[in-house]
């Protein structure tokens, strides 16, 4: 009996321990997050970053000959059995 009261107390204490230690990250936490004083932020005007800027396109680069040399993809045709089992005509609707 005396033996099974020790390890109960062992037991006991070492809970303790590890509350106390608990107990203590939270208290570091809630003073360093709402009782510490806020840091200083300087923030900019916001208005002088948020001017629009004037886009412009130089057509001139369109006019370029290696672009006339491109040329365009053949157009691909789908046979009558690919067309017919593409799917339900109203793939909403339930079976």
């Amino acid at each position: 009996m005396a033996i099974s009261f020790v390890k109960e107390q062992k037991k006991q204490k070492y809970l303790i321990a590890v509350f106390a230690v608990v107990i203590l990250i939270i208290g570091v936490f809630v003073y360093q997050n709402f009782f510490r004083g806020k840091a200083n932020i300087i923030i900019p005007d916001v208005a002088e970053e948020l001017t629009a800027k004037k886009a412009e396109i130089n057509f001139m680069a369109l006019e370029n000959p290696i672009l006339g040399i491109l040329q365009q993809f053949e157009e691909i045709k789908l046979t009558s059995d690919v067309e017919n089992s593409a799917g339900r005509p109203n793939p909403f609707l339930p079976y």
